[in-house]
C-alpha cells in the first residue's frame, strides 16, 4: 500500500454471533444482493476470525476493539469473580484497561461515531467521538454527547426489548433494525467521521432461543431482518473506503453439555448444601435468584450415583428412571463455593476457580483426558499480560466441532447432558471490502480478534497502540511496507486519565443524589 493510499473513511458492521457457515445460508436465501456482490468482488478479503477463549461476547468485543487480547485488556467473561470473597459482578467499560479503538482516534484528535462499544456500560465521554449505546447490557439509552440525542428519540433500552413479550425474538430484531437502519442513515450523512463502527446484537439475540435456524429454510423474518442490514451496508460503503463486516463469535449446533461441576464432585473438590455464595450466569446478576439450595438428604443420592462400586446397579437404576419417566435422572443442585476446592464459575467463562494454587494442576489432570474437553490450561498459557490474574486460574476449552459445550454451573448427578440446542462457537466472521487496497501478500483464512483495530489503524495512517497484538500477522500482510507501522504509547498514558475522571465524576454524582435523599 503505497503512502498516498491512506484511506480516509472506513466503516465497520459488527454482527454479534454470526459465523460463517450462517452467513453462506443467508446470502445464498438472496436475503443481501448488495452484501453478496460484495463478497464476490476479488477485492473483497475473507477470514475466520478466531474469537477468543471464551467465546463470548464481552472478552471477544473487547479484543476485537483494542487490539489486545484479554490479559491486556482485563475483560474475560461476563462476570468477575473475586476468588478471596467470592463477590460477583458484571464486567463493564471501567474495568477496560486498553482503550478502544474510537477512544484512540479521539486523543488523536480523529473524529468518530460509534454505536454501542463494547463493554457498553458505563458510557464513557470522549471529545471527537459520537457514541450512542442501548443493546445488550446498558440499562438505559445512553449518548454522547448531547447533539446525539436527536438520534435516539425512537430507539428503546435492551431491558424494554426483553421485557417486551408480546413479540418474539425475531419480531423484536426486524423492528430493532428497522429503527437503526433510519439512525445510521442520518448519523452517516450528518456527522463528521472517519471511523463509523455499528455493533447490533443479532443474529446472538435470536439464535439462542431459535437453534433451528442455523439449518431451516430461511424465514421470512430473517429474509426482511437481513435486507434491511443489506441497505446499511450499502450505505456504508457509499460513505468510506473500506467496509469491514465482523462478528465476536460463530454458533454452532450442540449434542452434548459437559458438567465440569459433577466431574469435580465425582473427586471431593465441589462441595454442595446450604451454605455458601451463588455464583450466577450472566443474565441472573440482573435479574432474578434462579438457583436454588437444597438439603443435603442428596448427597447419598449422588454418592450413589458416583460410587464406582455401583457402577452396573447405576446403569440398571438409570434404565428403570428412564423407563418410567422417559428421561434421564437429573438433579439440578445448586454448588457451596465456600467450602467447595475448586468449581466452574459460569459456562460462558470457560473457568475453573481454584482456591489454592497447589490444586491447579490436580483439576488439570482431572479434566485433560475427559472426553469431549479439547484441552484445559492454566490461565498463564491462554493469556499473558499484566491482568490475566483477573481470570479464573484454569481455563476448559470443549471439543466444540465434536458437539460439546459446557453446562450450567450446577451439579446434575452425571456429567454428560443430552442436549439439542445452539450456542456459541469460537469461529466468527471477518469481510473487508475496499477497492483501492492492494495487498501483495496472501490473505489468512484464519485471523485473532486482536488483529481487526491495528489493521484499521494502519488503514487509516494512525499510530498503533505499543502493546498491540498480532503484529505478525499485520506485518506478513502489509509486506514491504513495515515502514508504515507507527507505534506509541500514549493511548494507555491518556486512557488512565481518561477514566479515573470518570470514576471521579460518577463519584461525586452518586454522593450528591444520596445528600439529595
Amino acid at each position: 500500500m503505497e503512502e498516498e493510499e491512506s484511506l480516509e473513511k472506513v466503516a465497520v458492521i459488527g454482527l454479534d454471533g454470526l459465523s460463517w457457515r450462517y452467513f453462506n445460508k443467508i446470502l445464498k436465501a438472496g436475503a443481501m444482493r448488495y452484501t453478496k456482490s460484495l463478497h464476490q468482488n476479488q477485492k473483497a478479503y475473507k477470514s475466520v476470525l478466531e474469537a477468543t477463549i471464551p467465546p463470548s461476547t464481552p472478552p471477544s468485543w473487547s479484543s476485537i476493539m483494542t487490539g489486545v487480547n484479554p490479559g491486556k485488556h482485563g475483560i474475560f467473561a461476563f462476570d468477575y469473580v473475586d476468588t478471596k470473597t467470592l463477590k460477583q459482578r458484571l464486567f463493564t467499560a471501567l474495568d477496560l484497561m486498553h482503550p478502544r479503538i474510537h477512544e484512540m482516534l479521539a486523543m488523536k484528535g480523529i473524529r468518530s461515531v460509534m454505536i454501542n462499544p463494547i463493554p457498553d456500560y458505563p458510557l464513557i465521554p470522549i471529545r471527537h467521538a459520537n457514541i450512542i449505546t442501548h443493546l445488550f447490557f446498558t440499562p438505559k439509552i445512553l449518548y454522547y454527547p448531547q447533539h446525539m440525542r436527536k438520534y435516539v428519540k425512537n430507539l428503546f433500552s435492551a431491558e424494554e426489548i426483553r421485557k417486551n413479550s408480546s413479540l418474539s425474538c425475531m419480531e423484536k430484531s426486524l423492528k430493532m433494525m428497522r429503527i437503526y437502519e433510519e439512525l445510521i442513515r442520518k448519523t452517516v450523512e450528518d456527522l463528521d467521521w472517519r471511523l463509523y463502527w455499528v455493533n447490533l446484537n443479532v443474529p446472538d439475540f435470536y439464535l439462542h432461543a431459535r437453534p433451528e435456524l442455523l439449518f431451516d429454510k430461511t424465514t421470512y423474518h430473517e429474509l426482511e431482518l437481513f435486507s434491511i442490514i443489506d441497505r446499511i451496508v450499502r450505505l456504508l460503503t457509499n460513505h468510506s473506503d473500506a467496509l469491514i463486516i465482523v462478528s465476536d463469535h460463530g454458533f454452532s449446533f450442540y449434542k452434548w453439555r459437559i458438567s465440569i461441576n459433577d466431574l469435580l464432585f465425582r473427586h471431593g473438590l465441589v462441595k454442595i448444601g446450604q451454605t455458601g455464595k451463588l455464583i450466577r450466569e450472566h443474565h441472573e446478576l440482573q435479574t432474578k435468584r434462579e438457583y436454588k439450595y437444597m438439603s443435603k438428604k442428596i448427597l447419598p443420592i449422588l454418592r450413589i450415583l458416583y460410587s464406582p462400586s455401583l457402577k452396573l446397579a447405576r446403569k440398571s437404576l438409570k434404565k428403570i428412571y428412564r423407563l418410567f419417566k422417559g428421561k434421564p435422572p437429573e438433579i439440578r443442585v445448586g454448588i457451596d463455593t465456600l467450602n467447595s476446592k475448586a468449581f466452574m464459575g459460569t459456562r460462558y467463562s470457560h473457568g475453573v476457580y481454584v482456591k489454592s494454587s497447589r490444586d491447579v494442576q490436580r483439576v488439570i489432570e482431572l479434566l485433560k483426558d475427559i472426553r469431549g474437553i479439547k484441552w484445559v490450561k492454566p490461565r498463564e498459557e491462554v493469556y499473558w499480560g499484566s491482568y490475566i490474574n483477573r481470570a479464573p486460574p484454569v481455563i476448559v476449552c470443549p471439543d466444540y466441532d465434536q458437539g460439546f459445550f459446557l453446562a450450567l454451573n450446577r451439579v446434575y448427578g452425571r456429567v454428560y447432558l443430552r442436549v439439542d440446542t445452539s450456542d456459541h462457537h469460537p469461529d466468527g466472521v471477518f469481510m473487508l471490502y475496499a477497492p483501492s487496497l492492494h495487498i501483495d501478500a496472501s490473505w489468512p483464512q484464519r485471523l485473532p480478534t486482536y488483529f481487526v483495530t491495528p489493521f484499521i489503524m494502519w488503514l487509516l495512517d494512525i499510530p498503533l497502540p505499543s502493546k498491540s497484538d498480532s503484529i505478525d500477522v499485520l506485518r506478513k500482510i502489509i509486506g514491504n511496507h513495515i515502514n508504515h507501522l507507527r507505534f506509541t504509547n500514549e493511548y494507555l498514558e491518556k486512557w488512565r486519565i481518561v477514566k479515573k475522571s470518570v470514576i471521579l465524576r460518577r463519584r461525586i454524582r452518586k454522593q450528591i443524589l444520596e445528600h439529595q435523599k
